[in-house]
């Protein structure tokens, strides 16, 4: 067992807490506060002389772990060796593959490397499979030539990053500038090609929202949305909370929408009203172009006689106690109860209303679509919903101008990763940022579209093209104490941005610190805020 923190009432507590996800295992220098430990190793001789840098990391591997988005070409063998340092001086001299295998599963046949090119084709790691559970492919040295960087723990698999001189702002993930050959990231992203997040160690005192009981136990939520209010001075939040003090396995039953506000960004968030009741969840809340407060949610409306028949009762810190008759519809008892979720848009002059709210038709299903949008200074907005398709509104206030954007039902996915829980923002040169929740592996990604990326008419069956760039945060939380804990959910990624709203400061997630998804009576959840690098801690 492990020991990891929880909160009952704003006081930490210690709890022994069994069966969680593997924890990457630290490198020398300790594990890195974004999780990733990404680490410079040293320099090595490449394709026609040029020099890549060498980054070793805790997610050790890149190659056969990739999902099965990536194009069969991605995997090469590259031969045997006896190291990984051996390995990389092979994937270092690698041009571009002469046969294609597969992604999913490590090929066994591959004809030598090729050194034709230092083009998108060049190795972008080396996997050293040291001591796989397939013994065939002992000592076997793979190369990944597809950029998105998409790693995952394996302690049997060694790898390493190669990092080669960036080419434009696209070679950084639009998250910083190339300056000569190197990544200059802005504040708040890190990495070598700018596209992780730089998170600091999370004071236990600032979790985030954890809202108590009134007999002091704790209450489920799962995520938050949370912006800056100049005429209050305050952070005010929206979080996903779980009713009756039920935990996640009953949010479609449970699920309400409350208020919160802070004085810090990190919180500690404190609960001053509920806003959409039972059944309402996944709230996302932007600003308008006269300043108004637009929300985003799923919803709903159970009548009495419904919810009490729904409901799952009784439930204490969090969770409900093993075996309990009063949940009949956790998830599995039976997985869905089949209701639509309804998605909504509301408006209001203030954080704290009145909300004046109104249905998009075109979205409500029979399940959650997870949507997020930004609001352009026009009124038109960009939508982005499970799967990383796109939705488009000339005005976001007019029911009619809701579409599907790239000629599908409801527009095409991303190629590069199978996500959920997208948030979305545009920074001031144009170009669209998403983070998401992936689901191989099970971390959080980035990935860009630059105005040229983007319809020109956005009613044409023309799509939104989003190029992945790769895990931006994974499951690892450090905290302020020296202590970390690997999550077995880490899902819903808001970020939470300064008085500015230039300069992220935080990332606001749904975390599941305890037990494994979707498993029953181990099902407490919380909504965690990290600080970024950069930002004011207070």
């Amino acid at each position: 067992s492990i020991q990891l923190p929880t909160m009952m009432y704003g006081v930490f507590l210690l709890a022994q807490v069994s069966a969680l996800r593997y924890v990457p295992p630290p490198l020398p220098h300790g594990i890195g506060s974004n999780g990733l430990n990404e680490q410079y190793h040293g320099d090595v001789h490449g394709v026609h002389g040029v020099t890549p840098a060498v980054h070793l990391t805790a997610l050790t591997d890149a190659c056969s772990s990739l999902h099965q988005h990536t194009p069969p070409s991605a995997i090469v063998l590259l031969g045997v060796a006896d190291s990984l340092d051996s390995c990389v001086a092979l994937a270092s001299s690698h041009g571009q593959p002469t046969a294609h295998t597969s992604a999913k599963v490590p090929p066994t046949v591959e004809e030598g490397p090729d050194t034709t090119g230092t083009g998108p084709e060049t190795c972008q790691s080396a996997c050293w499979y040291r001591d796989p559970k397939n013994t065939s492919l002992t000592h076997a040295c793979y190369c990944h030539v597809d950029p998105v960087w998409m790693p995952k723990p394996d302690p049997t698999v060694d790898s390493a990053r190669l990092v080669w001189p960036c080419r434009d702002n696209a070679s950084c993930s639009h998250n910083g500038h190339c300056d000569g050959s190197t990544c200059k990231c802005r504040a708040g992203w890190t990495g070598p090609a700018c596209g992780e997040l730089d998170l600091l160690p999370v004071d236990k005192a600032h979790f985030g929202y954890r809202a108590p009981s009134d007999n002091h136990s704790n209450i489920s939520s799962w995520g938050m949305t949370a912006l800056f209010d100049t005429e209050s001075g305050e952070y005010h939040g929206w979080a996903s909370e779980i009713e009756h003090g039920c935990g996640i396995n009953s949010w479609m039953t449970n699920s309400q929408v409350v208020h919160t506000v802070s004085t810090s960004p990190f919180g500690p968030y404190r609960k001053v009203a509920e806003v959409w009741p039972v059944f309402a969840h996944e709230p996302d809340v932007v600003r308008g172009p006269a300043g108004e407060w637009v929300a985003m949610y799923s919803s709903y409306p159970y009548n009495a006689t419904g919810l009490a028949h729904a409901a799952c009762v009784n439930c204490t810190d969090g969770t409900p106690p093993p075996g309990t008759p009063n949940c009949p519809f956790q998830r599995g008892t039976p997985k869905s109860l089949g209701h639509p979720f309804r998605q909504m848009v509301a408006v209001a002059p203030n954080p704290a209303g009145p909300w004046t709210e109104f249905e998009i038709p075109g979205l409500t299903v029979g399940w959650d679509w997870n949507t997020a949008l930004t609001i352009n200074p026009d009124s038109s907005t960009v939508a982005l919903i499970r799967g990383g398709m796109v939705w488009h509104a000339s005005n976001y206030s007019d029911v009619s101008t809701w579409h599907a954007v790239g000629g599908l039902p409801q527009g095409p996915q991303w190629s590069e990763a199978s996500i959920e829980d997208p948030y979305i923002w545009k920074d001031e040169g144009g170009v669209y940022h998403a983070i998401a929740h992936a689901f191989s592996p099970f971390y959080g990604v980035h990935a860009y579209a630059t105005p040229s990326d983007c319809p020109q008419n956005w009613t044409d069956g023309t799509p939104m093209n989003w190029t992945v760039t790769g895990v931006a945060y994974s499951n690892v939380i450090v905290f302020t104490d020296g202590t970390n804990v690997s999550a077995s959910r880490r899902e819903r990624p808001h970020l939470i941005w300064d008085a500015d709203g230039v300069s992220p400061v935080a990332l606001s997630n749904g975390v599941q610190l305890a037990g494994q998804p979707n498993a029953p009576n181990t099902d407490g959840v919380t909504t965690l805020v990290q600080p970024l690098r950069a930002a004011r801690l207070v």
